[in-house]
């Protein structure tokens, strides 16, 4: 297989799968296929593959993290057979990627798109979270360090709430910034899940 078809195959499942996912390796080359293999590892040297394996992350099918190192991957990729190994496009490679862009009113959904890993924190100032404080309509919950929002019960899926504010975050955090100065933490993966007019909000 070229590598051109190589990275367009990841590419486009990384791009159309729910969840941003890596294809699994046994999917998109055959593993006992020396050919294809070294053609994978070529796409790693040059950085436009990366992939994930359950030797380090027991959930490889989304990108939570950075990537190790490249030589640490190609030395995954030939070891232990018996780990999961799933496939993603580089953030290099999807610079360079044709396709269609996500709308802009979803900024958190678009660096996703871009290949940010989905536990990439983002730091917010914290107003961002008075029109959920405020508002009857969401249980607003605070912990030690962080909390999550919910939409209450009598306005879930009510006619009297719009159904782009029928949203949830399912955590949040706080910090400090650079001047010390603190903030609220969210990650990428729960602030994509939010709709484009939340998404803006925040």
């Amino acid at each position: 297989m070229a590598r051109r078809s190589l990275t367009r195959i990841a590419s486009e499942h990384y791009l159309k799968s729910r969840d941003f996912n890596g294809i699994r390796l046994d999917s998109l080359i055959d593993p006992k296929n020396e050919s294809e293999r070294e053609v994978l590892r070529q796409a790693i040297r040059d950085g436009s593959l990366e992939i994930v394996s359950s030797s380090w992350d027991s959930n490889p099918s989304i990108k939570r993290h950075h990537c190790p190192a490249e030589n640490y991957q190609l030395a995954c990729l030939d070891g232990d057979s018996k780990s999961v190994i799933c496939v993603y496009p580089t953030q290099r490679l999807l610079r360079r990627y044709k396709t269609q862009k996500v709308d802009a009113a979803r900024p958190f959904t678009a660096r996703l798109q871009s290949g940010e890993p989905q536990l990439t924190y983002v730091p917010f100032d914290l107003a961002v979270l008075e029109r959920y404080h405020r508002d009857p309509r969401y249980n607003f919950e605070i912990h030690n360090f962080g909390g999550h929002i919910t939409v209450a019960n009598e306005y879930y899926k009510s006619e009297d709430m719009p159904a782009h504010d029928q949203v949830s975050l399912e955590s949040f955090g706080y910090g400090r910034d650079c001047q010390r100065q603190p903030v609220v933490v969210a990650f990428l993966r729960y602030l994509s899940a939010l709709s484009p007019q939340h998404q803006v909000h925040w």
